[in-house]
């Protein structure tokens, strides 16, 4: 399995990564985010949907469970933080947005992972100090491998 590994030194850098994700990015797309709190999670959520033409103004979803972004394809923002229980996220309704006519990105994804479907891309986001972090960007998908070699070769990293 592929993984391109990049780090981040800044906010901005996370969302230039985020904005660099966005170009790869098609309608049915599901992306699983993980990390620590604080770890820029929504960081690269907001240079994703900002790079797609749905603004700037991304926050986390963790009171709201889903927010929505009208940009050139619609992206569902999703935060699994509060589930708990995988089941939850169906019960909600989830798969009515996986199978929707989006982007779909869930944050702590890796709370429900049991029930993505495949062909999911996975990022962990990991401190290393206090302004850097390591991004790591994998799938089982060959059409994501593909992609993620695409972005490699794209991004400065």
């Amino acid at each position: 399995m592929q993984r391109l590994i990049t780090v981040s030194n800044s906010a901005e850098t996370t969302q230039e990564i985020g904005a660099a994700l966005a170009k790869l990015l098609r309608k049915g797309d599901i992306i699983s985010i993980s990390g620590e709190l604080g770890a820029g999670k929504t960081c690269l959520i907001r240079g994703i949907v900002g790079a797609l033409g749905g603004g700037q103004n991304v926050t986390s979803a963790s009171f709201t469970l889903l927010s929505m972004y009208e940009a050139s394809t619609p992206v569902y923002h999703f935060d699994a933080y509060r589930l708990d229980d995988p089941a939850q996220a169906l019960y909600l309704g989830l798969d009515d947005y996986i199978f929707g006519d989006g982007i779909t990105i869930i944050e702590w994804g890796n709370r429900i992972s049991n029930i993505l479907p495949d062909g999911c891309l996975f990022i962990e986001i990991e401190y290393l100090d206090d302004d850097d972090r390591r991004i790591t960007m994998f799938s089982d998908s060959k059409d994501w491998q593909n992609r993620l070699s695409e972005l490699g070769k794209s991004w400065k990293h």
